[in-house]
């Protein structure tokens, strides 16, 4: 009777077993299932955010060469500096440049509480803004948008945005 006690113990012991090896296994399907969800989700929803926050760059970039024209032509670079000062203010806007037709700068707005500013500031040894632009384009948490400033189908000047993937 004794031995008979100890085959259904240890029958007990191993049943007990298969069954927490079960709880186990299915646990661990589970949580690797649930885990690769959230991750797709995550990254497909990271993607999306990219091409929205590309899309607002390029239609801010769109709409400032838009209204540029007239400001151009009249010479009303206050104006301009208006528009890039505005478009520089977005939390997401690292710099925002209005470019003649022959690449010189027309105006921009380099705001310095911005650390990426500050930074190539500092690293290009001033405020010139086609080498700042070309410091902050190796940047890889940055996206670059150039628009063209038409008028008549001819380009006479462009705007140049940069954004931070990292907001």
């Amino acid at each position: 009777m004794k031995d008979r006690r100890l085959t259904r113990i240890g029958l007990h012991a191993w049943h007990a077993s298969l069954v927490v090896r079960f709880v186990l296994l299915v646990a661990t399907i589970t949580g690797l299932t649930v885990g690769i969800t959230v991750w797709l989700t995550i990254d497909k929803a990271s993607d999306g955010a990219i091409a929205r926050l590309e899309a607002k760059a390029e239609i801010l970039a769109h709409f400032v060469a838009s209204i540029s024209p007239d400001r151009i032509f009249s010479m009303d670079i206050s104006s301009l500096y208006h528009y890039v000062k505005m478009l520089s203010q977005e939390s997401d806007l690292t710099y925002a440049v209005i470019l003649a037709e022959d690449g010189s700068p027309l105006t921009t707005y380099l705001n310095q509480s911005n650390p990426k500013i500050a930074g190539a500031i500092r690293a290009v040894g001033g405020r010139n803004i086609q080498r700042i632009s070309q410091f902050l384009n190796n940047d890889p948490e940055l996206m670059s948008v150039k628009s063209p400033i038409m008028f008549h189908e001819q380009a006479i000047g462009t705007v140049m945005i940069a954004v931070s993937r990292a907001t």
